[in-house]
């Protein structure tokens, strides 16, 4: 563990922006003795963020001990990126750092673990013309979606397609899709078959919008509910011979077998953008209904943000309001961001601050609270993040 943040400290070191600058100069892979010709043709960069987060989680559930969760966690991702001809490739690493344990993951819902090094990113990305790409290997997810059905940390491995049509001179329809093995914690061997279809209309002026139908179908989930992160879903009681036919439970965690229900989520997605003051104001709302569940099945989230703490000394002010039923994402890779990932509804509310171009600030409040019988008490969440992007 020492070892690790002693890692973790000289890598910020010498990815930092203080730390490239240095290597500018003397180390030719940055082009400090190269030839402006060699300059010209290097096409290659490094590139990484870092995310250093402060977590406060209270108003938890009394009967099991825990009442407050306050913790520091570090995320340090780099690696190499480069592009020849109509081949573009990367590869990263990942270093995770937090004061609470691996063994934690799972009580404290996480998506990703405590302390660890991993393979971030490894892909190749193929165009074949201006609107066409085939994309193959471990990276982001290609599909655009909510944080109400995935979490944008994860990295899938698979295949995928994608085809961009220009509509007239302003809008553009847009279509993805691909296999994935979403590649969750201890050893997840599901599967996702996934599709979206997309309408950008005014792409890039004043007033705009799109809307996005996707389609998600997940698969081979035995390991995810037996490792527990399924979590909030239905999940049948495991029971000895001879006793009375299972239920159907989403409370109780030791003794669950598989999910009750498949999960084959169609999901509907708006946006509209407006420039207010010469800073942008979106709208968007978010429906999905997993089709495989005859109960429990549907789930709605809307947000609104101004302003874009991605550029120097820029704000971002961003509200979200969602609910979800219990069967109606599937729970393990909704954003964990949020204490519940299903059979829940709550208010998100951030405020970002971008410092210069590499660094910037984030507060974020979420106040969520469980669904049904045994909902309790709503749970608050304090989150204040440092960020660098390179």
């Amino acid at each position: 563990m020492k070892k690790l943040r002693e890692s973790v400290c000289w890598l910020l070191l010498a990815l930092s922006p203080a730390g490239v600058a240095a290597q500018e100069e003397t180390d030719p892979l940055f082009g400090g003795e190269e030839s402006t010709e060699e300059a010209e043709i290097a096409t290659g960069r490094f590139y990484g963020d870092l995310q250093a987060r402060y977590d406060r989680i209270g108003s938890l559930n009394p009967l099991s001990g825990i009442t407050r969760i306050e913790r520091g966690r570090a995320r340090l991702r780099f690696g190499w990126r480069d592009t020849r001809g109509n081949l573009e490739y990367a590869i990263a690493a990942k270093l995770l750092a937090g004061t609470h344990s691996n063994a934690d993951t799972r009580a404290h819902l996480d998506n990703e673990r405590a302390d660890s090094v991993e393979l971030d990113e490894a892909m190749l990305r193929w165009s074949f013309d201006q609107g066409t790409q085939l994309l193959l290997g471990k990276t982001a997810l290609p599909l655009d979606l909510s944080p109400m059905l995935w979490d944008s940390d994860l990295r899938p491995a698979g295949i995928s397609a994608s085809r961009s049509v220009q509509v007239g001179d302003f809008d553009r329809f847009s279509l993805v899709g691909g296999a994935f093995m979403p590649m969750h914690l201890y050893g997840d061997d599901s599967r996702l078959g996934a599709l979206q279809a997309g309408y950008h209309w005014r792409e890039g002026a004043p007033f705009s919008g799109s809307v996005k139908l996707a389609y998600l179908d997940f698969g081979n989930l035995g390991d995810l509910a037996h490792e527990g992160l399924t979590r909030s879903n239905w999940r049948e009681l495991i029971r000895p011979p001879g006793s009375p036919p299972p239920v159907s439970c989403g409370v109780c965690h030791a003794t669950q077998g598989d999910l009750v229900n498949d999960f084959r989520l169609l999901d509907l997605q708006g946006e509209l953008h407006w420039t207010l003051r010469e800073e942008p104001l979106v709208l968007s709302v978010d429906l999905v209904h997993n089709l495989a569940a005859s109960q429990d099945d549907l789930g709605g989230r809307v947000g609104l943000s101004y302003g874009d703490w991605r550029k120097p000394q820029g704000m971002q002010a961003l509200i979200a309001y969602q609910r979800f039923q219990r069967d109606a994402v599937l729970a393990a890779f909704s954003d964990d961001d949020w204490w519940f990932h299903s059979n829940a509804r709550g208010v998100l509310t951030s405020f970002g601050y971008g410092i210069d171009e590499t660094w910037s600030v984030h507060l974020t409040y979420v106040r969520d609270r469980r669904d049904g019988p045994f909902r309790g008490g709503p749970v608050e969440r304090w989150l204040f993040d440092v960020r660098a992007h390179w």
